[in-house]
């Protein structure tokens, strides 16, 4: 007759044949966790239980008697069910052979199961104590007996291995004595001297100090009663649930977390205008924060929380582009972010243009769990960047008229230069060849004259050139150039000039920009020689920390603010300057003279 401790025991245990591992027997235990009937069981094997068996029989099969190693399998119980559970296997003699016992805990029914069934099995009297220690000390659990006064009368070997502590040390010592500094103690004794005086079956939690970490353990502690009826001890049957404690601790910080950041998720959504969006994968619901209802117009609960919503409001002719290219996005499972400008609906039918972006949150497996990102509308923006565009491109006109406008002025100049004075000088030139070709007596002088007038021709043509395109620019820099200008005109006597510039001040102005600043400076020298009736000029280049300035002054008659027109010769001075991010200032007044200041940031 099988031992009641193993029929009884509230831990589901089977016998199993050594060769071929059949189901040779079953507690009760183990028929109601796996709900077959006893018949059942015992027609199958381990092979018929447990999930890719095939994978682990070589293994389960050189297992020795004093292994007792926990070993987490997948079983499959009668209507299909699959549970992890964790069980130990044993040697046995059972019907005078050899053979396997298997006990199996399973986590998640392992509380029930000891409040159920542990006072029954304990209560009763151990008929032998040699198959009582024997069943005990090949559990997965933890077995102690504590009498009366609180001692140890037997501990199994599992608490050896847990606790690195030898039993033998341990038999017959006080439980007070023994964990007198553990914070649970108080609860275990309280719980301890119910049972003695109430005959109940109690179940508690307690954390105990081992030598490599702080272990939590569910304790079932029951009453064992002696022949006469009389409890005589206790026996404290304990789980270790440490894995659980830890799983259950880190289950709470996320779900902390969790709700921390879908509480800064709402705040962010109220204090942004931006419609920030929040979808799950799992449940199909769509959020929308506070800033959509205020920019699309829509009222709070009276819209879908639905994906469908968000795509039926897409303008038709961009809808297919939107959803493939985010179908594209969870597809590949990327990281980076998703962004899509397009047309949407707002609540009074128009449609609005927004820039919509998106980030992935993934689990622990790489499946897409919830998407959260954030809706713009930029209509406005997108109207003030076509002004923008437009304006640049008035502003090049404005620029380019200036320049055709200039380069009109610079050609009438010439043809003027030409036809009125160089032309003249030529015809006259002429003339005295023609005379000097029928007056013998006159000709040498004659053609001195027209050599003389052909040789101010030259001069004027070599003036006009100088004027067009100075060569000294790329020789000799800006500088040089300017007072290669500035000693010309002081060689005319009309006007006194004076240039002066930093020494260095070439070196930090590109070759067009010095190009465009002397087209300023023959242009502003020429409106003072022609109008201004000024004795004296002053040309002055200086240098700021992040810009460079040109100021050109004379002492003329000046004129009044309100009287400045925008001629050619000013508007072609304002658009050079403009190329290149620069300003122009004027400031004059009537027999004041007049100061013209030019002013270009540096690095452009």
């Amino acid at each position: 007759m099988l031992n009641e401790l193993f029929i009884s025991n509230p831990l589901p245990m089977f016998i199993l044949a050594k060769d071929d591992l059949s189901i040779l027997e079953a507690n009760n235990a183990a028929i109601s966790s796996y709900e077959f009937n006893r018949t059942e069981l015992l027609e199958r094997s381990l092979h018929d239980i447990d999930l890719n068996f095939a994978s682990f029989y070589q293994e389960f099969k050189i297992f020795t008697a004093n292994s007792n190693e926990k070993v987490t399998r997948t079983h499959r119980k009668k209507n299909g069910l699959l549970v992890d559970v964790t069980f130990v296997i044993s040697h046995i003699t059972f019907h005078e052979k050899i053979c396997l016992l298997m006990t199996v805990t399973d986590s998640k029914d392992i509380k029930l199961v000891y409040e159920k069934e542990v006072r029954t099995t304990l209560s009763r009297e151990v008929k032998k104590e040699y198959d009582f220690r024997t069943l005990a000390d090949n559990a997965p659990s933890i077995i102690q007996r504590i009498n009366r006064d609180l001692d140890y009368t037997y501990i199994n070997r599992t608490f050896e291995k847990i606790f690195k502590k030898s039993v033998s040390e341990l038999i017959g010592k006080n439980v007070i004595d023994i964990n007198k500094h553990n914070r649970d103690l108080p609860l275990f004794l309280e719980t301890a001297n119910k049972v003695f005086n109430e005959g109940t079956t109690e179940t508690i939690t307690i954390s105990i100090p081992t030598p490599d970490q702080t272990r939590h353990f569910l304790s079932v502690l029951a009453p064992e009663y002696d022949e006469n009826g009389i409890i005589e001890s206790i026996i404290v049957i304990s789980n270790d649930i440490t894995a659980i404690k830890i799983a259950e601790k880190e289950v709470r910080k996320k779900e902390a977390e969790l709700i921390r950041s879908n509480q800064r998720f709402k705040l962010a959504a109220k204090a942004t205008k931006s419609a920030i969006w929040d979808y799950d994968f799992k449940t199909q619901v769509l959020y929308w924060g506070d800033g959509f209802y205020s920019q699309f117009g829509y009222t709070q609960g009276y819209i879908e929380s639905r994906f469908d919503f968000w795509e039926s409001h897409i303008h038709p002719a961009e809808k297919d582009k939107v959803t493939q290219s985010l179908d594209a996005f969870i597809e590949l499972g990327s990281k980076e972010l998703w962004r899509e400008e397009y047309r949407f609906k707002r609540s009074d039918g128009k449609f609005v243009s927004v820039v919509d972006k998106g980030y992935i949150i993934f689990d622990e497996n790489k499946k897409a769990m919830r998407m959260v990102g954030s809706m713009e509308d930029i209509t406005e923006q997108k109207r003030r960047q076509k002004k923008i565009i437009k304006e640049e491109l008035d502003k090049q006109k404005l620029v380019a008229q200036a320049v055709v406008g200039a380069q009109e002025k610079e050609r009438a100049e010439i043809g003027k230069e030409l036809h009125d004075n160089i032309n003249q000088i030529l015809s006259t030139a002429k003339l005295f060849l023609e005379v000097a070709k029928v007056n013998e007596q006159e000709r040498m002088m004659l053609i001195k004259k027209s050599a003389d007038h052909i040789h101010h021709a030259i001069n004027e043509i070599r003036s006009i050139s100088r004027s067009l395109v100075p060569p000294s620019i790329g020789d000799l820099g800006l500088s040089e150039s300017i007072n290669d200008l500035v000693s010309n005109i002081k060689m005319s006597g009309k006007i006194n000039a004076i240039f002066n510039a930093e020494k260095d001040l070439d070196a930090q102005i590109p070759e067009n920009q010095q190009l465009m600043l002397f087209r300023i400076v023959q242009e502003q020298v020429n409106n003072v020689m022609r109008h201004a009736e000024a004795k004296n000029l002053a040309v002055v280049f200086s240098k700021e920390d992040n810009y460079f300035q040109l100021q050109i002054t004379d002492d003329g008659k000046g004129f009044s603010k309100e009287n400045i027109k925008k001629g050619v010769g000013l508007s072609n001075i304002i658009s050079r300057a403009e190329i290149f991010n620069g300003t122009v200032q004027i400031d004059s007044s009537p027999g004041e003279g007049c100061t013209l200041v030019v002013t270009i940031p540096l690095n452009n």
